[in-house]
């Protein structure tokens, strides 16, 4: 399920994705004025159409893929996700990642449990581009062709 937020033309479209529990919720970040509803089941949808209505639209969609056609069909072109372990898992895994941007920042985690990138194996990318943003360092990657 997906909640896309109403917003003016010149802001990005908000969304708050919600997944069965075999895939990752997908999360665009909204605007600082507008909190995205949480993630909810597929069940929540009738509730949520209601309680947002003239709000947001609430969009039923089964899986990652359904989800990105609904937004093409929408007029978005372009996708920002933002997340964490599961989400970066899910896209990465289902092939639907034709940039990764990481940014390393100068902080160590010890801890083994610390959350990761990716729970899963992942094919290599290709770094494509390298640069300084303040103390940190953005690397680009692309997925590499076959």
């Amino acid at each position: 399920m997906a909640v896309l937020a109403r917003r003016p033309p010149s802001r990005p479209l908000p969304l708050t994705a919600a997944a069965p529990p075999a895939a990752a919720p997908p999360a665009a970040a909204p605007p600082a004025a507008a909190a995205p509803p949480a993630p909810a089941a597929a069940s929540a949808v009738p509730d949520l159409r209601r309680r947002l209505a003239g709000l947001a639209t609430v969009v039923a969609a089964p899986d990652l893929p359904s989800v990105l056609a609904d937004l093409a069909a929408r007029g978005v072109a372009r996708l920002m996700v933002e997340g964490g372990t599961r989400t970066t898992t899910a896209f990465l895994t289902a092939g639907l990642v034709d940039e990764l941007q990481v940014v390393v920042a100068p902080l160590v985690v010890g801890d083994p449990a610390a959350p990761r990138l990716a729970a899963a194996a992942v094919d290599r990318m290709e770094l494509v581009d390298l640069r300084r943003v303040g103390d940190c360092a953005l690397l680009v990657y692309h997925p590499r062709l076959p």
